[in-house]
């Protein structure tokens, strides 16, 4: 069957190696598998397209808040599961799996889609950002998979094979930074049959709990948790049980299965239960074909746990069938909240969502930011030129609200430290008169005043719509890195020399300058960190084409600099020769040789070590 649904992106629910319980353990597919780490939203949720285990990764996999030292699951969990029957010349036969790897062909990694933003990907073209991060990668299952029966302990484990399903999984995990979607991880798998027709075909989520700590690695923290069924809604909420290190947390997790539209909701059959009845299920196997057939059944069963259960559980629904060729969309959620009730209005949105297969609002295009320098003043500019995209026109079809120009205003941001931020607004404006944000009026420039001549400043501009009427979210604003610059406050070249200095003068080697704000001295390059290569003292009030030349006290050359720039009046320097030589503490001469009139101007400074 085919379901034409757009392209979204789903929750951190990475195809993680997943423990078959407390009896059956899989051999795990061994080729390493890409991490990522969500960066929008208020969860930091770990992603990856291969197996993970607590065994192999002693990272946090979910932590909630983010600034919280609060983990909610175990490695290794959620995890998709398939159930299905094939019809072979002669016998109908069971599969099962819960265990998917990479292909390993080439694009085969964890790509990231930022911002909505459309992108040409090897294995799912065209494909069409959902929200504002993506993760997107493809697994497979193409080989046996081998389980292990512990039967006691004084046997030795019932070791077996169960066939592949040849199915490949397009995956794609989205969050947003918007509320509610913000506590919000959705996942979208796109299952394809490559060999064989998948018959009656019952897709689950596997899921244990794990509120706890982020230190409290033991038995606590998963087998403490507890999960409620709230049936009508085919939501499971897990709690925490209070007895790890954290003590009672207030967190929950609630856990969602999204089926396609086709077959209607009348036909199909809603499974949950309990982790312990399927492990004495799978411990009474002997063998591939018992494994398979006992999992179809749990599956299958359309059983629905009452009450709260310890820890992990699953949901599962079905049946479905896929032929070659075709594509059967599933959407799963993993919902954050402080408290049952926070989890459940979180889940309420999201049902509202699928109605339209998740698609919420875009975020506005950012409008081009410019500069004009000035003595010690800055003037940023972001009016639109003929050929920029206009902030101000720019229509959003995937608003609930069908509002013709959402656009509403801009925000101006500032950092002294870099482009990487931290960030401070210093000015917002918007549409005056229209009830929607602040009804400033709308500008295209500011100017700051007070500033320091020659140093570095970094400034963002973002446009901001306004919320969507319909479905109560809140505006979306463009990303900062999409419009930003450096720009340094300074007067224009001289028309000749005379006035040129050096700042600072002395140079003292043990004044901090790195840690000035704005810093004098920054990191070059990629480096984090500062060192001796980044120490700077700055020539100023220079003529637009000029030789400097730099000389010890004897008369000896140190370096040779040469400026050209028409709008610059000042070059820095790194205390370094020519030859690559940190220079010593002294008095140092230097000549600046204009070169279009040939005038000169010569000086002194000092450097203290």
């Amino acid at each position: 069957m085919r379901h034409p649904l757009p392209v979204l992106v789903t929750l951190v629910v990475p195809l993680l190696l997943a423990n078959a319980g407390l009896y059956a353990q899989p051999q795990a597919y061994s080729s390493p598998p890409d991490i990522r780490l969500h960066s929008i939203g208020n969860v930091q949720r770990v992603v990856t397209n291969g197996a993970l285990s607590r065994e192999t990764y002693k990272g946090t996999v979910c932590r909630y808040p983010r600034d919280a030292n609060l983990e909610n699951m175990i490695p290794g969990y959620p995890v998709l599961e398939i159930a299905t029957r094939q019809q072979t010349q002669d016998s109908l036969q069971y599969l099962y799996t819960q265990w998917w790897a990479s292909p390993g062909q080439p694009g085969d990694t964890i790509w990231t889609v930022r911002d909505f933003d459309a992108t040409d990907i090897p294995f799912w073209p065209s494909y069409a950002g959902l929200a504002d991060e993506d993760f997107v990668f493809r697994c497979v299952n193409r080989q046996p998979t081998g389980v292990s029966i512990v039967l006691d302990s004084r046997t030795p484990p019932l070791t077996f094979f169960l066939p592949p399903l040849n199915v490949s999984m397009l995956v794609s995990n989205v969050t947003w930074n918007t509320p509610p979607l913000d506590d919000i991880v959705l996942t979208r798998y796109r299952i394809i049959p490559e060999q064989f027709d998948l018959l009656d075909m019952y897709v689950s989520l596997y899921f244990m709990g794990g509120i706890g700590s982020t230190d409290d690695y033991g038995s606590w923290r998963e087998y403490d948790d507890r999960s409620l069924l709230l049936t009508n809604e085919h939501l499971v909420i897990i709690s925490d049980g209070g007895l790890g290190k954290e003590g009672q947390s207030t967190n929950c997790v609630g856990y969602r299965v999204f089926p396609p539209d086709h077959p209607a909701a009348s036909q199909l059959r809603w499974t949950s239960k309990d982790d312990f009845s399927r492990q004495s299920a799978i411990n009474a196997t002997r063998s591939a074909y018992e494994y398979a057939k006992v999992m179809y059944g749990l599956l299958s069963s359309g059983v629905q746990m009452s009450g709260r259960v310890p820890g992990a559980n699953w949901i599962a629904v079905g049946p479905f069938t896929v032929h070659v060729g075709d594509t059967l969309d599933i959407w799963t959620a993993e919902i954050l909240g402080q408290g049952p009730d926070d989890v459940r209005s979180k889940s309420a949105f999201l049902e509202m969502l699928s109605r339209r297969q998740f698609v919420t609002p875009h975020l506005p295009p950012p409008p081009p930011l410019r500069v004009d320098r000035g003595d010690k003043s800055l003037t940023l500019h972001w009016d639109v030129h003929p050929d920029d995209i206009n902030p101000e026109l720019y229509q959003d079809p995937c608003r609930w609200d069908s509002m013709d120009v959402p656009f509403e205003g801009y925000r101006l941001y500032k950092s002294t430290q870099s482009l990487l931020g931290p960030w401070t607004m210093l000015y917002e404006c918007d549409i005056g008169g229209n009830g929607f944000a602040h009804d400033f009026g709308l500008a295209h420039e500011y100017t700051e005043t007070g500033l320091l001549n020659h140093a570095e400043y970094y400034y963002a501009v973002t446009s901001f719509s306004k919320r969507d009427t319909v479905i109560g979210l809140a505006s979306k604003e463009s990303r900062l890195q999409r419009a930003m610059l450096k720009a340094v406050p300074g007067t224009l070249p001289r028309a000749h020399v005379g006035e040129v200095a050096v700042v600072p003068n002395p140079y003292r080697g043990d004044v901090a300058y790195n840690q000035y704000d704005p810093p004098w001295e920054r990191p070059s390059g990629n480096w984090k960190m500062w060192t001796e290569s980044d120490r700077r003292v700055q020539f100023i009030h220079l003529p637009k084409s000029c030789v400097i030349s730099i000389y010890t006290l004897a008369g000896d050359l140190v370096d040779l600099i040469r400026h050209s720039d028409a709008n610059l009046s000042f070059h820095d320097w790194n205390l370094t020769s020519y030859v690559g030589q940190a220079i010593a503490s002294g008095l140092y001469l230097f000549s600046v040789e204009d070169s279009r009139t040939g005038e000169v101007q010569v000086g002194k400074f000092v450097v203290i070590r």
